[in-house]
C-alpha cells in the first residue's frame, strides 16, 4: 500500500459531500398536491412557505427546501455568500464570535417570523455556526458583553453542550426563543446537526428546539469557575428561567456519523481497509489525537468524527484540527503514517483552513523553512507552522457543517 495526501483528502471530501444540506433537507420533505409532510407532520398547503434559517449550511439547506416545496420567501444567515432562491435575503454573521452584523442578521430573523401568520408554513433551516452567526442580545446585555462573554467560552476548554447553555441565558433567540417569536400555526425545523455528546437542541444553540437551554448555566459556570471572567451583565442572567417544552416537528438530515461512514468507504477503496473508529469523538484533542494513532494498523486507516476541545493558552493563529494536525506530526514524527484534521465546514477557527495533512516529514520541513515547531505547539501557533510545511488544506467554504472529520493511515 503506497498512501499519499490525495487519498486522505479524498476522504475528507467524501465526508462533505454525504453530508449535502441541499440533498439532505430535498428528502426530507414529502409534497402532495394537497399537503407538504416534514418530519410526521402532515400540514395542508399554505398560500406561503417561508424560510427562516441560520447556519453555515443555511443557503443550500434553503435551496433543498425550495426545491422540494416550490416558490418560497424569507431569511438566511451564514457566514458566507451562495446562491439563494428568489425571494429570499442573506445575511452576513461574525464567525466565531458576534459582531454587529450578527445582531443586525438576527434581528431580520426575529422580525420576520413575527410576521408570518396562520396562513404560512415557517420552515427553519439550522445548522452548525448559527450561535455567532445571529444573535439578538436580551435586555441588560450589551453587545460587547455578549462578544466578550463567547470570546471566554471558546477558548474555555468548554464543550458545546455547556457552552450553550451559557449562551442561551444571555440571547433572545437561542433556547427555542426565536421559535417563540413566530406568529404562524405551522412550523416545522431541519437540522443539519454538528453537535456530538449533546441532542440537536445544541445546534446553534437551539432557535428552535432548545427549549430548556440555559436551566444549568448557573451550576456549569461555577464548575469551570469563570464567574470572575465574565461579564457582570451575563452572571446576573444566569438563573434566567429558560422556556417551557413544546411540540415542533423536525428532521435530522445529515451528521457526524453519516459523514464518517462515507469517509471510510471513500478510504477504504483507495488503501484496501479503513473502518470508523467513532463518530462521536470528543473531549481534550490531545487525548484524541493518540486515540486515533494508536488505533491505526499497518496497512490500513481509520475515520473518526466529532469535535475535540483545546484550551488555548498561546498567542498563535490556527483551530481545534491544525492544532490537532500538529499534535500528530509530533507523534508520527520519522514514521510511514499520515494524520488529516478537518472541519467540514471548510474553515479551521479563525482561518482560511479546512485543516492540513502531516505526514512523518511535517516537522522536517517546518525547521527547514525556520519554523520551531515544538515553540508554534507552546504557542498554538498551527496555521504558520503547517503553512511553512505545505500542509493545509484550503477548500474555502464547503456549505455544510457537521462537526469535525479525522483521518489515519499507516503504510504497510
Amino acid at each position: 500500500m503506497n498512501v499519499d495526501r490525495e487519498d486522505v483528502v479524498a476522504a475528507f471530501e467524501a465526508a462533505v459531500a454525504a453530508a449535502d444540506p441541499e440533498v439532505g433537507c430535498h428528502r426530507a420533505i414529502v409534497v402532495t398536491d394537497d399537503t407538504i409532510e416534514i418530519g410526521g407532520a402532515v400540514f395542508a398547503r399554505p398560500h406561503r412557505v417561508v424560510i427562516a434559517g441560520l447556519g453555515k449550511a443555511a443557503p443550500a439547506m434553503a435551496r433543498g427546501v425550495a426545491s422540494a416545496v416550490g416558490e418560497v420567501s424569507g431569511v438566511v444567515v451564514s457566514d458566507h455568500r451562495e446562491p439563494l432562491p428568489p425571494r429570499m435575503v442573506l445575511h452576513i454573521g461574525g464567525h466565531p464570535i458576534p459582531s454587529p452584523s450578527s445582531r443586525e442578521a438576527g434581528e431580520a430573523l426575529h422580525e420576520l417570523v413575527s410576521r408570518t401568520g396562520d396562513d404560512e408554513l415557517v420552515v427553519f433551516v439550522v445548522s452548525g455556526g448559527g450561535s455567532a452567526l445571529a444573535e439578538i442580545p436580551t435586555a441588560g446585555v450589551p453587545l460587547d458583553d455578549v462578544v466578550a462573554a463567547n470570546d471566554l467560552l471558546v477558548h474555555s476548554g468548554l464543550p458545546i453542550e455547556a457552552m450553550n447553555e451559557i449562551r442561551a441565558v444571555m440571547s433572545d433567540l437561542k433556547g427555542g426563543r426565536l421559535l417563540e417569536a413566530s406568529g404562524a400555526r405551522r412550523s416545522a425545523t431541519l437540522v443539519l446537526s454538528d453537535v456530538v455528546g449533546g441532542g440537536v437542541e445544541h445546534v446553534a444553540s437551539g432557535p428552535t428546539l432548545g427549549q430548556g437551554l440555559g436551566s444549568r448555566a448557573r451550576d456549569i459556570v461555577e464548575e469551570a469557575d469563570i464567574a470572575a471572567r465574565l461579564p457582570g451583565s451575563v452572571v446576573n442572567l444566569l438563573a434566567r428561567p429558560p422556556l417551557g417544552p413544546r411540540s415542533h416537528p423536525f428532521v435530522v438530515v445529515g451528521s457526524p456519523a453519516l459523514a464518517a461512514e462515507a469517509a471510510a468507504l471513500e478510504l477504504g477503496t483507495r488503501v484496501g481497509a479503513a473502518t470508523t473508529l467513532t463518530s462521536a469523538m470528543s473531549g481534550e484533542v490531545e487525548a484524541a489525537v493518540d486515540m486515533v494513532l494508536d488505533a491505526v494498523a499497518p496497512g490500513a486507516g481509520v475515520v473518526a468524527a466529532g469535535e475535540t476541545t483545546v484550551a488555548v493558552t498561546g498567542s498563535g493563529l490556527g483551530g481545534r484540527n491544525q492544532h490537532a494536525a500538529l499534535l500528530a506530526a509530533h507523534r508520527i514524527a520519522g514514521t510511514d503514517t499520515m494524520f488529516g484534521a478537518f472541519g467540514t465546514d471548510g474553515r479551521d477557527g479563525p482561518t482560511d483552513a479546512a485543516g492540513a495533512v502531516v505526514d512523518g516529514g511535517s516537522l522536517d520541513r517546518m525547521r527547514r523553512a525556520g519554523v520551531d515547531p515544538n515553540a508554534a505547539l507552546r504557542q498554538f501557533d498551527s496555521h504558520a507552522a503547517l503553512r511553512s510545511s505545505g500542509d493545509l488544506v484550503i477548500t474555502g467554504p464547503t456549505g455544510t457543517n457537521v462537526t469535525d472529520v479525522w483521518v489515519a493511515v499507516r503504510n504497510g
